[in-house]
C-alpha cells in the first residue's frame, strides 16, 4: 500500500512476495533503496537435516529475510536478490540459478531507516548501507546481464521511502 509518498510493503505468507518495476533497467546501475524494517520475520537460520551446503532454495526460501533488491530479472530462474534481515544482522546475494553467492554482516536495525545502495557494472555486483561498504561481489561463473528491478518482502513489514534507478558510470 501507498500513503504520503511511502510503500508499506509487508508479506503475509511463508515466500517472497515480490513487485518488479515496469520495463527493463539498465544493466550497469545504481539503485537506491531508502526503507525500514518495522516488523520482522525474525527466524534463525536452520537448513533443513543432512543438508551440509546452502543449495537452491534452502536459505533463501527460509523465514528470517525481510527486504530484498531483485536486480536483472529476465523470468524466475535468471535474476540476482540482494536480501537483508534485521533479526540476524545480515546481507545476502542471492543467485537464481543456484543459491547464495555472498553472505555477509549488515547493521540492519529493525525500526531504523536506513539507505542500501547497490552498484552492478557487469559481473561486478557491490552494496553499501548507509554510506559504508558491505558486499563487494565478481560474479565470474555466468552473470545475468540485465532485465527488471523490484522489490521483495518475506512475512515482515517495510517502510520504503525511495526506490532508485539510475545507470552506473563507467570506469
Amino acid at each position: 500500500t501507498e500513503t504520503d509518498g511511502v510503500l508499506l510493503a509487508e508479506g503475509k505468507v511463508d515466500r517472497w512476495s515480490t513487485r518488479l518495476a515496469p520495463g527493463p533497467a539498465p544493466a550497469d546501475a545504481r539503485i537506491s533503496v531508502r526503507f525500514s524494517v518495522t516488523a520482522s520475520s525474525k527466524a534463525p537460520r536452520q537448513l533443513p537435516g543432512g543438508c551440509v551446503r546452502w543449495g537452491f532454495h534452502w536459505g533463501e526460501n527460509l523465514p528470517g529475510w525481510d527486504l530484498g533488491v531483485v536486480l536483472r530479472h529476465k523470468d524466475p530462474l535468471h535474476f540476482y536478490r540482494v536480501v537483508v534481515s534485521a533479526a540476524r544482522g545480515e546481507l545476502g546475494l542471492w543467485d537464481a540459478t543456484g543459491g547464495f553467492l555472498q553472505l555477509v554482516p549488515c547493521p540492519v536495525k529493525l525500526g531504523e531507516a536506513h539507505t542500501l545502495r547497490i552498484t552492478t557494472h557487469g559481473a561486478h555486483i557491490q552494496a553499501q548501507l548507509d554510506g559504508k561498504p558491505v558486499m563487494d561481489y565478481w560474479d565470474r561463473s555466468l552473470p545475468h546481464d540485465g532485465g527488471q528491478v523490484g522489490l521483495s518482502v518475506w512475512k515482515s513489514q517495510v517502510r520504503v521511502c525511495l526506490l532508485y534507478t539510475s545507470p552506473s558510470p563507467r570506469d
